[in-house]
């Protein structure tokens, strides 16, 4: 998955000729699971995939794979950066916020941590879009038709939409990240990438309450995915 999202950044030769092999494989993988669903259908999304209709119309066999890679790219990597940035978040700054006592909205408030740990340090940092009408923003215009890039990162840190954006508030009232986009581009996956968070960070910190990073964090050379390629950490 990590060679398939480096589209996502500069486009080179030496980019496709590492990514275009490995969504062929993801490709060929999805493919033999469509097959199976069509023979075996369970209670799951590729099952529903393969058997949605609306008014009549089905999904091609190459829409329906086109839309399992985007799900499963879109819920596995992204997520994955979610948990890990937010990790680093709360032990970055557990001893500014007064140790353990600070990390309580976490425990009580889960779904306000999370969203500001999504605001503080959002997985997907920017958004390409095109215009469909006019626009002027910030005294520059942009006509029709025009190709834009949105830094979503850069909107969660706005000072005249966050109060003090550059301090992490796990129970920050009135908090509305950027970090899944907007409009029909809205991520689909925000609500499961919401509740893993809530579930799977606190969990983890209630099992190891002296958990701490160590030396050796790799950050993802990217712009647009925020991550870590690897995070070592310390249990005890």
């Amino acid at each position: 998955m990590r060679d398939v999202t480096q589209v996502l950044e500069v486009i080179t030769p030496e980019v496709l000729a590492t990514a275009d092999p490995a969504a062929a494989a993801i490709r060929a993988y999805l493919m033999e699971l469509v097959q199976r669903r069509r023979r075996d259908p369970g209670q799951d999304l590729l099952s529903a995939l393969v058997a949605v209709e609306e008014a009549g119309d089905q999904l091609t066999q190459d829409e329906l794979l086109t839309t399992a890679a985007l799900l499963f790219a879109a819920g596995f990597g992204t997520t994955t950066n979610l948990l890990a940035n937010g990790l680093v978040a709360l032990l970055t700054h557990a001893s500014s916020l007064d140790g353990a006592e600070s990390l309580r909205p976490l425990y009580e408030t889960p779904e306000l941590a999370v969203e500001e740990l999504l605001r503080y340090d959002s997985p997907v940092q920017l958004v390409p879009r095109v215009t469909t009408d006019p626009v002027e923003l910030g005294g520059v215009a942009i006509g029709a038709g025009e190709r834009v890039v949105a830094y979503l990162g850069a909107g969660n840190r706005d000072p005249q939409r966050f109060s003090d954006p550059d301090r992490l508030v796990l129970d920050r009232p009135d908090n509305a990240p950027l970090s899944f986009g907007g409009g029909i581009h809205y991520c689909l996956g925000a609500p499961l990438a919401r509740l893993e968070a809530r579930v799977a960070l606190p969990a983890l910190l209630r099992r190891y309450p002296r958990l701490a990073l160590a030396d050796g964090a790799v950050r993802r050379g990217s712009l647009t995915l925020k991550g870590f390629l690897s995070l070592p950490i310390r249990t005890s």
